[in-house]
């Protein structure tokens, strides 16, 4: 074998690994420019005294592309809107705020939905009977989103429930304290 035979082939070998090296480089690129643009969907919980607040957020670094939104109560009962489950409010306290259907909305990175919001002065009896009303109502919902990226790519839906918001009532108290001990 001559000398130019073998730097052929040399030059063949490395130029056959460089192609993969390449190839395998821009899979990993794009693999990562996916990743890095994927939505993390996140349902916020607000409850104070003067305010009770529910949130879906996109914690993630790309759009969230929501396909469905379903809320869900413990007699099976669904509907795509929080507000569908809650009860009538009484004594001229309303909603502060409430979003109807988020099915096929958009969900810019870093930004929230507001669901529900009811807001009012903690000091005020009807505001206060209002604010109860509805504690007990959350209690008993789960609300589930199905969501997508920008490419397509289906994300693991996110389901919870809003017990949270019964934790101040003795059923719950009493319930935890069982699991406890």
């Amino acid at each position: 074998m001559s000398a130019d035979t073998i730097t052929a082939i040399c030059a063949l070998f490395v130029s056959v690994i460089a192609t993969a090296l390449a190839l395998w480089s821009a899979w990993e690129q794009r693999k990562y420019m996916r990743l890095s643009v994927r939505p993390i969907a996140a349902i916020v919980k607000s409850d104070f005294e003067n305010r009770i607040a529910v949130y879906l957020e996109n914690k993630g670094l790309g759009p969230m592309l929501i396909r469905t939104f379903r809320v869900k109560d413990k007699y099976g009962t669904i509907h795509d809107r929080i507000l569908s489950h809650m009860p009538v409010l009484k004594n001229g306290i309303t909603w502060s705020n409430f979003h109807g259907s988020v099915d096929r909305a958009t969900l810019q990175s870093g930004k929230k939905i507001e669901l529900l919001l009811l807001e009012g002065d903690k000091n005020n009896t009807a505001f206060q009977e209002a604010r109860d009303v509805v504690r007990k109502s959350l209690k008993n919902l789960t609300v589930s989103v199905e969501y997508e990226d920008i490419y397509g790519v289906s994300m693991k839906p996110r389901e919870d429930n809003l017990v949270w918001f019964g934790r101040n009532d003795a059923d719950y108290v009493k319930l935890n304290q069982e699991e406890e001990g």
